[in-house]
């Protein structure tokens, strides 16, 4: 669609988006994408994944072993931050998938300081474990916000709550905040309080 490559059409026209980081980089091609038609941005998170590392002179594989990372659903708001000004249209969806997954890496010598200079060469569903639909307010208010919290509530008390980095917990406001689920509605000291805009 226009010079934009979309990963796949479904049968009612809807444009199906397959996207796992970088979501800032889709903001022009889902603006554009929404002139035309609905637009569903599939995120998979990987709950599980088993690391498989290859050596790529002798073509073995030396080891494998699983992923210490263990994702949550709540940490979409990680990559949703991104597009906080578009999640409110109507015509966009966002589906979130929990996965069991393999990833291979090579020992090349090329790959990233932190990946100890081995590459990512691929990534392998094994399983969907859970899917979440979010198209409406009270999707994201489900899956953002917790009877636990006592509100009004701070960027804070919301990351104990999901045990999660303030830093998403902020994002998580954010969302929130663009869909009118959440309003700043005091301070306290250097601290910004929040509550919830009726009800869901």
């Amino acid at each position: 669609m226009g010079n934009f490559i979309v990963d796949c059409v479904l049968q009612d026209g809807t444009f199906i988006e397959i996207q796992t980081t970088h979501f800032y980089k889709l903001r022009s091609k889902i603006s554009f994408l929404l002139l035309h038609r609905p637009v569903r941005i599939v995120y998979p998170l990987p709950l599980e994944k088993e690391l498989l590392v290859f050596d790529v002179i002798k073509r073995c594989l030396l080891y494998k072993r699983k992923s210490p990372k263990h994702a949550k659903l709540v940490e979409a708001a990680g990559e949703l931050y991104w597009l906080a000004k578009l999640i409110k249209h109507p015509n966009l969806e966002i589906e979130l998938l929990l996965t069991r997954e393999e990833e291979i890496r090579c020992r090349d010598g090329r790959g990233s300081f932190w990946r100890r200079r081995i590459s990512l060469v691929d990534r392998s569903l094994k399983e969907v474990v859970e899917k979440r639909l979010l198209s409406c307010r009270a999707d994201y208010a489900a899956l953002f916000l917790s009877p636990r919290l006592v509100q009004p509530f701070t960027t804070k008390e919301l990351a104990s709550v999901f045990s999660i980095t303030s830093r998403l917990a902020f994002r998580v406001i954010k969302v929130l905040s663009e869909l009118g689920i959440l309003e700043l509605c005091a301070k306290k000291g250097r601290t910004f309080l929040y509550r919830t805009i009726g009800s869901f």
